[in-house]
């Protein structure tokens, strides 16, 4: 499932992790892309910045795939603007 905000965040996270954004597909693992503790960090205080949503560190897990976060944060999104 692709989210309204997908090719937004895939940008924002290839960005703060500087990974290339040609690796970020959906069954990636974190643990595969190579993203540590201090690349969630980051791409967790732009989400906050730019959504005015809160991911805490523990909402992210090296087996989690990108797309579990990415539906996540839309998720977060959607509740913040009141999408239901």
């Amino acid at each position: 499932m692709n989210t309204p905000h997908e090719a937004e965040l895939i940008t924002l996270i290839a960005e703060q992790s500087l990974t290339e954004r040609s690796k970020l597909t959906r069954d990636a693992t974190l643990d595969m892309l190579g993203l540590d503790s201090v690349d969630i960090v980051s791409v967790a205080f732009e989400l906050e910045d730019k959504y005015g949503i809160t991911v805490s560190d523990n909402e992210f897990s090296k087996d989690q795939t990108l797309g579990q976060l990415l539906d996540l944060i839309e998720m977060k999104i959607s509740s913040k603007a009141g999408v239901p």
